[in-house]
């Protein structure tokens, strides 16, 4: 009997410590779940570019040819955003990784989008040179939002000659820039190519025929910038 008691007691020992055991598994499980389930519960944004497409600029006459009107070239970044929450926009860096200019050689040479910043570059810029851009946007939840820059030089700069850039473009989504660039884009300013480049003005002597040899040397220079080209910059 005296067996049996010592058994009885141990057997009540082991009840209590394992009641022990399942009360603190029970609290530490009670303190984390919780905690677990709402960070995986936890909204948040999804912010990415689906689309970057660009456009050279022109020039429109009006009807008695002394009004000219300079479309400028363009950029359009189109966002879209997955996730629960709101996400904010707040800028776009421009880093300028190649540029080229082109003369002109002789007189006479020449989504619905949300919103338009407009963007003046530098003619003589160096490798690398950052432009920031202030342009602030809200894509809603399970959203989409469309901007565009409109990239321009000074108009004095754009009377004598085309400015073409390899541009990359960053944002700022939601406090934080993008490390790798969203996209590399060719683009002229402020129109297509064709009335700077001409085969036939390279036979031509003096000052005139190495205006378009210079231009024919940078035009085939910038077919080989990787990046997207700009509808209508060999027009």
């Amino acid at each position: 009997m005296a067996g049996d008691g010592g058994d009885d007691g141990s057997d009540r020992g082991r009840l209590k410590t394992a009641a022990i055991v399942v009360g603190i598994a029970s609290g530490i499980a009670g303190i984390f779940t919780p905690v677990w389930l709402a960070v995986r519960d936890t909204p948040s944004s999804e912010t990415e570019v689906v689309g970057l497409a660009a456009s050279a600029g022109s020039l429109e006459f009006g009807p008695d040819a002394q009004e000219i009107t300079v479309v400028p070239s363009t950029i359009r970044i189109t966002m879209q955003n997955a996730g629960e929450l709101a996400s904010v926009v707040a800028g776009v860096e421009l880093t300028i990784r190649e540029y080229a200019r082109l003369d002109i050689c002789q007189a006479g040479g020449g989504l619905p989008v949300s919103e338009t910043h407009d963007v003046v570059l530098p003619t003589d810029p160096q490798e690398g040179e950052v432009v920031s851009v202030d342009a602030v946007h809200e894509v809603p939840a399970n959203g989409s939002d469309r901007f565009e820059l409109a990239v321009a030089v000074d108009d004095e700069e754009m009377q004598v000659a085309a400015y073409v850039y390899l541009l990359e473009l960053r944002l700022n989504i939601d406090g934080e820039k993008t490390d790798d660039p969203v996209g590399r884009v060719v683009i002229p300013v402020p129109t297509g190519l064709a009335n700077y480049v001409d085969e036939e003005g390279t036979t031509y002597e003096g000052t005139v025929g190495d205006c378009y040899r210079r231009n024919v040397e940078e035009y085939a220079r910038i077919q080989t910038w990787d990046g997207l080209q700009a509808a209508g910059m060999h027009e």
